[in-house]
């Protein structure tokens, strides 16, 4: 019979590389030790495959070549490398990934469709070469007092329109409840989901909309629309409903980041409509 240490070491590298997340808020130095740790203790779990490091070389290549040539095809083109790359590992068509499956089929409400959860670490290393390499985070109390105050009124106002629109297309239901599974789900949904996203899709594509905006002289909305179209794409694979809602949700999720400029702010509006959407509703529909 395995042992506890046999049965839960194959998720230390998905420990280590949430850690080098949060740790991106506090210490460069412990992030960084923390990411590579990530990647060598998959390794050895095999979790990850040697094929993760060309990956890691061509998302940094892509970054550097970005901030280093101005203005260059060679830079629109280390955008666009960057940017299908990035798609590619979303959808998980990149080896080198053996990510582990936590809930199969799991039905958390009468109600509630079957669904199933993997650790994917794919989104987080996207975010981590983004967020050690170009997103400014917020340190000072005067950054967070916005960020809080702002994602809170664009969280409401989400909530309210989000779920309005879910439940006119009869997508959920109302259905109240607080499975055992919470905090694994919430832990995953929050540095694993929200924060990898978020990064690339907030933190990189709408940043690099809004600044195509800002010298052609365009609306700053367009690069909002922009990011939040390519994040409804992003949940191609669960079907025409989502799509939409989850392009509706990029709204609000672009909104905050476009009031604040800070990623921080858009990733509270994420989770904050995420966990609602599990708690109080039919997770991930309504069982048809």
């Amino acid at each position: 019979m395995p042992s506890y240490f046999q049965l839960t070491a194959p998720y230390l590298p998905y420990v280590f590389l949430g850690l080098s997340l949060v740790y991106c808020w506090t210490s460069t130095n412990t992030s960084t030790a923390l990411f590579w740790l990530s990647i060598f203790s998959g390794l050895w779990f095999g979790i990850f495959h040697t094929e993760i490091f060309f990956v890691l070389l061509a998302l940094g290549g892509c970054i550097v070549i970005t901030r280093v040539f101005f203005n260059t095809p060679l830079k629109l083109l280390a955008h666009g490398c960057f940017t299908i790359l990035s798609f590619l590992l979303f959808f998980h068509y990149i080896p080198g990934f053996s990510n582990i499956k936590v809930f199969n089929n799991l039905q958390i409400c009468e109600t509630c469709a079957p669904f199933t959860m993997y650790l994917n670490a794919e989104g987080s290393l996207i975010a981590f070469v983004l967020i050690s390499m170009t997103i400014p985070l917020a340190h000072s109390e005067k950054d967070w007092g916005l960020i809080f105050k702002t994602s809170l009124a664009y969280l409401s106002a989400c909530v309210v329109i989000l779920i309005l629109g879910a439940l006119s297309l009869g997508y959920v239901k109302f259905e109240p409840k607080f499975p055992h599974q919470t905090l694994l789900f919430s832990l995953n949904n929050l540095i694993l989901v929200c924060i990898a996203e978020e990064a690339f899709f907030r933190g990189y594509i709408q940043k690099h909309l809004t600044n195509f905006c800002d010298r052609n002289m365009y609306p700053k909305y367009l690069a909002v629309i922009g990011a939040s179209v390519l994040f409804g794409l992003r949940h191609f694979n669960s079907g025409v409903p989502m799509i939409l809602l989850s392009t509706l949700a990029g709204l609000f999720y672009g909104a905050a980041y476009m009031k604040t400029n800070r990623l921080e702010a858009s990733i509270l509006v994420h989770f904050g409509l995420n966990i609602t959407h599990f708690l109080f509703f039919s997770y991930p529909f309504l069982i048809r």
